[in-house]
């Protein structure tokens, strides 16, 4: 610090002996900087610079990762692999996945199969794509997004059911939530299904509770027990979904009303064996 001041007083001392002729003559200032700073001074400063900028540096925080598909591919150029392809060259490391796809592929893997990858911004996850020209498209789905996460393999897949004009029962939606349960549960099996349903006021039984009492149903609702299950599930006051698993898939399936009123439903896929994989990575280092 000191010879960094030393090096200011310097260069003034070095303007004012230059006087006028530094302005006529600019090589002429740099002649007379050159003759009264010394190396020494120089190197300091440029040292204190240099300290100042890695203290920027490590004050910043990192961004995300996030990995962008590469652009300005040409349509005829993205169908290279086909998936078998692709699962011979890391057989250990992908594994079959909904709608043509594969667990664990990377993105580059995910263009090689001509699927067309859009970013999307979702919360608390990175690398996330809506993804269309699907191997393996299912009729009745108006979006599926991808996400493969920081690690670049696909991770998990979420599908998301075309809106339906429903009726104040939801009976449309309820008939697509039975349809699929009955294939999900046919596929990976561990079917559990959970209703919680609008509470319902009834009778305190509790002299000493300020609290009302409810009693929730063990069915899930129809259009017969239902009337206003539409609404229920546009408020949160009931939540309908399934969860399934074998031994590498995990699936959650569920219902949905959007701020329309119009009902969805949702398939959530997530690959267990990276799930199993990421903890045990994480157990190995702590």
């Amino acid at each position: 610090m000191k010879k960094s001041i030393c090096y200011i007083l310097a260069a003034l001392f070095c303007t004012a002996a230059a006087g006028v002729r530094a302005q006529e003559n600019p090589a002429s200032a740099e002649i007379y900087e050159n003759l009264l700073i010394s190396e020494d001074l120089k190197m300091q400063d440029k040292m204190d610079d240099a300290s100042t900028q890695a203290r920027k540096l490590l004050e910043q925080k990192p961004d995300p990762v996030k990995l962008n598909v590469p652009e300005g591919i040409e349509p005829a150029r993205l169908r290279k692999r086909t998936p078998l392809e692709i699962k011979k060259a890391a057989p250990e490391n992908l594994s079959p996945a909904p709608f043509g796809l594969l667990w664990g592929a990377t993105i580059a893997d995910i263009n090689d199969l001509g699927i067309t990858l859009t970013p999307i911004e979702v919360k608390d996850y990175v690398n996330t794509f809506t993804a269309t020209n699907l191997p393996k498209p299912i009729p009745g789905f108006q979006s599926v997004n991808v996400i493969f996460g920081q690690e670049n393999e696909l991770w998990r897949i979420i599908a998301y059911g075309d809106l339906l004009n429903d009726d104040a029962s939801a009976s449309r939606v309820m008939l697509e939530y039975r349809r699929y349960y009955a294939l999900l549960e046919k596929k990976y099996g561990n079917a559990h299904e959970t209703y919680i349903p609008a509470a319902t006021n009834v009778d305190q039984t509790d002299e000493f509770s300020s609290e009302p009492a409810f009693v929730p149903s063990k069915d899930i609702p129809n259009q017969q027990n239902a009337p206003d299950l539409l609404k229920q599930l546009q408020s949160g006051q009931t939540v309908i979904y399934a969860t399934f698993q074998d031994e590498n898939t995990g699936a959650a399936l569920a219902v949905g009303v959007d701020g329309e009123g119009k009902s969805y439903i949702t398939i959530d896929y997530k690959s267990l064996r990276i799930l199993r994989q990421r903890e045990a990575q994480t157990l190995d280092a702590l």
